[in-house]
């Protein structure tokens, strides 16, 4: 099971995971480096045909180590990155990231991680990697799968 998360989108849209209602996919970058293979992947994925009907996606950027005084700059840098559309499916988390690297299981902060719940918010599958044609056609397969179930 994945921690609770109650937040805002970029877009002001408050969410709360898990919503017991349909799966979710969560794409989670730990560093900065790992910001543009999480958008890369939060662009396709937000746009496949499944995302509204088997599950839907959300980009988590973690921001808990970024300094109080900072965190509003940090906000308004990701925000001039994000389109007005991925606003919507992208969540600053202002926690630990340790629980969910453990939940990951990260091998590199720099990696981009995905992690497709259940409805429930246990973890049903687990992959990472920078975008690839193949990796988004597993994530495809797996959406599918849990679909069925």
């Amino acid at each position: 099971m994945v921690p609770p998360i109650d937040t805002q989108a970029l877009d002001g849209t408050a969410v709360h995971l898990p919503d017991g209602r349909q799966p979710t996919l969560l794409v989670l970058g730990f560093t900065r480096k790992s910001g543009d293979g999480v958008r890369a992947w939060g662009k396709t994925l937000t746009h496949e045909p499944w995302n509204m009907h088997a599950a839907t996606v959300y980009e988590l950027a973690f921001l808990g180590e970024v300094p109080k005084p900072f965190r509003g700059l940090v906000l308004r840098s990701i925000r001039k990155q994000v389109s007005a559309n991925g606003q919507t499916h992208f969540l600053p988390l202002y926690t630990s990231a340790q629980p969910w690297k453990t939940i990951a299981s990260a091998k590199s902060d720099d990696d981009v991680y995905l992690l497709l719940l259940d409805a429930s918010g246990a973890v049903r599958w687990r992959g990472h990697g920078p975008y690839s044609t193949t990796l988004d056609a597993e994530v495809n397969r797996q959406v599918a799968s849990l679909g069925a179930q």
